[in-house]
């Protein structure tokens, strides 16, 4: 009805204002419903702005509603096993290019609900603010459709705009892997502990378990558990607590395996990194990282420094993850080094360097194969407190450091927050017999840094401060 009570005034081609906005809105839908269906990245495939705008434009002015002349969700493109015709294009055709529109494409899947609240809601606020009021005036119905069509070419530009900016959540969500839905949390969470690319991630849990939680495999070293396949040394090295269970408690959890999991691979590939730095001149070492990752994984850092002499198993897996390798890419950045204090800090005894045990609820009682007072019964406490535990036999104070790279635990290179600090016998008055270790609790502007340490059988701990030169000294080890 109009204001003064009377019908509505129809619209010169038998529809009212209200009606061709409707049309309108079904056409946006229709074309934004078309969207996911693009499977290639030419032009031919890919709607200009200026081409979606046109098709509104004659849902806008009565043209009837078309259907949509694709459908369908994209097609998942699965790697490791199962590369499609499709991966194997994009690296022929350049990974870098075909990469980003993946990851477009797959933002463009947030990006259409998105607007497609945006037409909701456009639809309704028109609809019931403004279309019935306006529409009595003669001038009105032009001024009408033209703001309707702007709104919607709006919508449409909040759809074009994070298709291209969005990206893939920096890497935690594969993209070339075929994922189970299931699964998908326990990629991710790897994903996010490691630092390393989704897709990567995925492949090696398909590759050895096909994301199966509960996948176990009898070996010469007692068998191996998991979406990783983890051994019990190895899954001790990063979740000590009720490691000599069997199965190891946690390892067939697939949250908990996901994350220590990825502490895992983050750790070896620390070690890899030194191995190469180590031996630039060995074959092995002009390997890209990821891939001597993915043989010493496999096969160990022994048969990784035979290469290209690796046993014939290990070259299948590695073709099997290679399109995952070729994909590059992380989740989250390595840190260089850290200014400031390790949280949770220290609660101390008022007035002295010794720390209150008890206060800072350090999980001492939770230490069995140190023994109480030692050094390596703390920084095993104040590790598991911290969230990086070590293993439980990593023997005195300066083996810690072989113990450590033979764990693939990563060591050297910038001092850490929380790093173990292993010395070698006799240095800074650590015991000519059993060398000594301490945790890196504070590191200070000008270098230098603030230690906490325990030994001598005394159930407490207290700090220590090292200048930079001394901190800095080879003759300490630190393992981060």
């Amino acid at each position: 009805m109009n204001r003064n009570g009377g019908p509505e005034a129809p619209h010169p081609n038998g529809t009212t204002p209200i009606d061709a906005a409707e049309r309108g809105i079904d056409m946006a839908w229709s074309v934004l419903e078309s969207q996911p269906a693009q499977e290639e990245d030419s032009e031919e495939n890919n709607p200009q702005p200026t081409a979606v705008a046109g098709r509104i434009g004659e849902g806008l002015n009565g043209v009837p509603r078309r259907k949509s002349a694709t459908g369908g969700t994209m097609a998942r493109v699965a790697a490791g096993r199962r590369v499609s015709a499709h991966a194997r294009r994009a690296r022929r055709s350049g990974k870098a290019a075909r990469s980003g529109g993946r990851r477009a494409r797959s933002a463009a899947k947030a990006s259409t609900q998105a607007a497609r609240q945006a037409i909701r809601m456009v639809a309704r606020t028109a609809m019931a603010a403004g279309i019935t009021a306006a529409a009595s005036a003669t001038v009105g119905v032009p001024i009408l459709l033209g703001a309707v069509a702007v709104l919607m070419i709006v919508s449409l530009l909040l759809w074009f705009i994070p298709t291209v900016a969005a990206g893939d959540g920096g890497g935690c969500e594969a993209g070339v892997i075929e994922v189970p839905d299931e699964a998908k949390p326990w990629v991710s969470e790897a994903a996010r502990s490691s630092g390393l690319g989704a897709d990567f991630i995925a492949a090696l849990m398909e590759q050895e378990s096909g994301f199966r939680p509960d996948a176990y495999a009898d070996d010469s070293n007692g068998g191996t558990w998991g979406l990783l396949q983890m051994n019990r040394s190895v899954w001790r090295g990063v979740h000590p607590d009720g490691a000599d269970q069997t199965p190891p408690e946690g390892i067939t959890d697939p949250m908990v395996h996901a994350h220590y999991g990825g502490m895992y691979l983050k750790n070896r590939l620390e070690g890899v990194k030194q191995l190469k730095a180590a031996h630039p001149d060995m074959p092995f070492a002009k390997l890209d990282d990821l891939t001597a990752l993915v043989i010493a994984h496999n096969a160990g850092e022994g048969n990784l420094m035979k290469y290209p002499d690796i046993p014939s198993i290990t070259k299948r897996y590695l073709d099997n993850v290679r399109p995952a390798i070729d994909m590059g890419g992380g989740c989250s950045a390595t840190a260089g080094r850290t200014i400031g204090k390790l949280a949770p800090p220290l609660a101390m005894q008022p007035g002295t360097l010794n720390v209150d045990v008890a206060a800072t609820g350090t999980p001492v009682g939770r230490i069995t194969t140190y023994a109480t007072g030692q050094c390596t019964w703390w920084a095993a406490a104040r590790r598991l407190q911290i969230g990086k535990p070590v293993d439980g036999y990593m023997g005195d104070g300066w083996m810690w450091a072989s113990s450590a790279r033979k764990l693939g635990y990563p060591t050297g290179g910038d001092i850490q927050l929380g790093d173990v600090a292993s010395f070698t016998k006799g240095y800074l008055g650590a015991s000519t017999d059993y060398g000594h270790v301490a945790i890196v609790e504070e590191i200070k502007d000008n270098g230098s840094i603030v230690i906490s340490e325990s030994g001598g059988g005394i159930p407490y701990a207290w700090l220590r401060t090292l200048t930079k030169e001394q901190a800095n000294n080879p003759n300490i080890t630190y393992i981060h």
